[in-house]
């Protein structure tokens, strides 16, 4: 019987209760995501502490993000050597004692570098947590699996600017103080009650006493053979670029350029989050329906919206184009690492740190870029662009076979 890439009916039949593990990984990351939305809210008034303009503080953010792609090229290899537990508890331990660091900073230099240096960690945690997510879950509970974790971050990036706001009306360094503070008990937390998996290693992992190492270039070739491997991956740069990027950078941008105030900006990227956080919770549903179907759903929702979205000036419109890109990104974020795990060797340290290395890519480059397309060519072009990015993973996703058993000679995994 041939497994499908999008969960087939014999295999609903299997238990979709996920692992305890999966809770735990999903509340460690709610905090993680907590903390990491808790900064926003404090960066104008650190640019007045350490007496810098915006374009300079927001290094905080930009450094962080850096910081997270050199870990993810990093892990490609790391993870054939050292233990996923092991990843994620250290991970969180950088991430943890820099955070702490960043907040009690002298001056803007050392600030920024413990920042960026947070970002190595939060990788770590990210990929690990992705990899064990994929190593302990089978087909049938994966997408449960991840709506719940994903769920967890997006609740935690939510409600973090509200408690940063608060707590940074005490003191402006006072929210990496606090996340440093969960980050430490989260990597308790890991230490303690990962003890069940801290054996787990990615499926390319080797052992001191393999006499044979997996080839990086053998799995690379394998990897990207793989139609689905090759959908994913464009899907996630399509994530960082536009879901991500475009949406939290450059669609404010435009909806200032036309008008709209602070407030009104600010109200509409709530909507698009809790939009996400809704369209995560139900995720599930992807598995009972097809991962493949559901990413190619939200990737035309995601399209349509762009192509619209730089002549949109009527706010029922505009809200409507928000809700319809939280509920893409929140799809997609259930949807992409399912259908990495169907993937021949998705589960691979390479083919998990190269998800997140196409993620990182996109958020770094697409904000940039569609910013300043918006500034040469106007926001319509700018838009466009986005909504061409969206095509190309689209198309990637329509050739994603809806058997593995069906692929061609020089196709041999989905």
């Amino acid at each position: 019987m041939t497994r499908t890439v999008s969960d087939p009916p014999a295999e609903a039949v299997k238990s979709t209760r996920v692992p305890s593990t999966v809770w735990i990984l999903s509340a460690i990351a709610s905090a993680s995501g907590l903390g990491y939305g808790m900064l926003g809210p404090s960066l104008p008034a650190l640019a007045d502490l350490y007496s810098v303009g915006a374009a300079s503080v927001s290094l905080a953010v930009s450094g962080f993000a850096a910081g997270r792609l050199i870990t993810n090229i990093s892990l490609t290899g790391l993870l054939k050597k050292f233990r996923l537990r092991s990843v994620l508890v250290v991970g969180l331990v950088v991430q943890s004692v820099c955070s702490v660091a960043a907040g009690l900073s002298p001056n803007f230099e050392l600030f920024v570098a413990f920042r960026s240096i947070s970002g190595l960690g939060n990788a770590a945690f990210t990929v690990a947590g992705t990899g064990l997510m994929l190593v302990l879950t089978t087909s049938a509970q994966r997408a449960r699996a991840m709506s719940i974790y994903f769920t967890a971050i997006s609740l935690g990036m939510i409600a973090g600017p509200a408690i940063g706001g608060l707590v940074a009306a005490i003191d402006p360094r006072l929210p990496l103080i606090v996340y440093g503070a969960l980050l430490g008990v989260g990597s308790v937390v890991a230490f303690v009650a990962l003890r069940g998996v801290r054996q787990v290693r990615t499926s390319d992992g080797i052992d001191a006493e393999d006499v044979v190492p997996v080839s990086t270039w053998s799995l690379v070739r394998q990897l990207f053979r793989s139609r689905t491997f090759v959908a994913v991956m464009l899907v996630q740069l399509v994530t960082g670029w536009v879901l991500y990027g475009a949406r939290t950078v450059v669609m404010p941008a435009r909806l200032h350029d036309i008008g709209f105030g602070v407030g009104v900006i600010g109200l509409m990227l709530t909507v698009a989050a809790v939009a996400q956080v809704v369209a995560t919770s139900l995720g599930a549903v992807a598995g009972r329906l097809s991962f493949r179907t559901v990413t190619i759903a939200a990737l035309v929702v995601a399209l349509g919206v762009n192509a619209l979205f730089g002549e949109l000036e009527a706010l029922p419109l505009i809200v409507a184009a928000f809700v319809g890109l939280g509920l893409a990104h929140g799809l997609i974020s259930t949807t992409a690492p399912s259908l990495l795990g169907e993937v021949p060797k998705g589960d691979s340290g390479l083919a998990v740190a190269t998800f997140w290395i196409a993620f990182d890519v996109g958020a770094i480059v697409g904000p940039y870029a569609t910013g300043a397309l918006m500034d040469g060519a106007g926001a319509p072009a700018a838009f466009l662009s986005c909504a061409a990015v969206l095509a190309a993973a689209l198309i990637a996703c329509l050739f994603i076979p809806r058997r593995v058993g069906t692929a061609s000679p020089s196709e041999p995994s989905p």
